[in-house]
């Protein structure tokens, strides 16, 4: 289980990452109450599992830049 920032549902960030190629799911799957979990599995390929896991990285940072840039101070 990873714990990720909760700008948007865990439904819409699992759904953008689905759209990049990287399949997760949301913590609510698992029990989770609360927004800000998604769940990976560690069973796929190393090299597949580190591109996933660059893409997850890349879509946070661009998607956190975004909202401190769109943020009022």
């Amino acid at each position: 289980m990873l714990r990720i920032p909760a700008l948007e549902p865990d439904e819409a960030t699992v759904l953008a990452l689905l759209e990049r190629g990287v399949w997760v799911h949301p913590g609510y799957f698992f029990g989770m109450a609360e927004s800000g979990w998604l769940v990976v599995s560690l069973l796929a390929p190393e090299a597949e599992f580190s591109t996933g896991v660059t893409v997850l990285v890349d879509y946070l940072q661009t998607t956190q830049q975004s909202n401190i840039t769109a943020s009022p101070l």
